[in-house]
């Protein structure tokens, strides 16, 4: 995930003209005002990020260190894999895998 407010390669201008299916409509008034943006994906990233206070609530934490095509499944999972920009059926198998990990 790269940062909106480096205005380099995928700009918000050029990805809200390449892919303008990918975000709601409100986003297309920052494609010259990268700095009007009240957060960028690297904080959206942080927050979801696995911290080890979830051993606290209860959970397993994340419980490894997460490694490219070395899915992570358990309580809180984690998947990155080598490859292009889109979403194989080896995603799809990971993301099955971690359902029926849960239901």
């Amino acid at each position: 995930m790269k940062c909106l407010r480096r205005r380099v390669g995928e700009t918000v201008a050029v990805i809200n003209s390449l892919f303008p299916h990918w975000f709601c409509e409100n986003f297309k008034q920052f494609g010259d005002n990268e700095d009007a943006l009240s957060v960028d994906q690297h904080m959206l990233m942080a927050v979801i990020a696995p911290r080890p206070v979830y051993r606290m609530l209860g959970t397993d934490g994340f419980g490894a260190d997460a490694a490219v095509n070395q899915p992570v499944t358990g309580t809180i999972g984690y998947h990155i894999r080598s490859g292009g920009h889109d979403i194989t059926d080896y995603d799809w198998e990971r993301f099955m895998d971690f359902a029926d990990y849960h239901f």
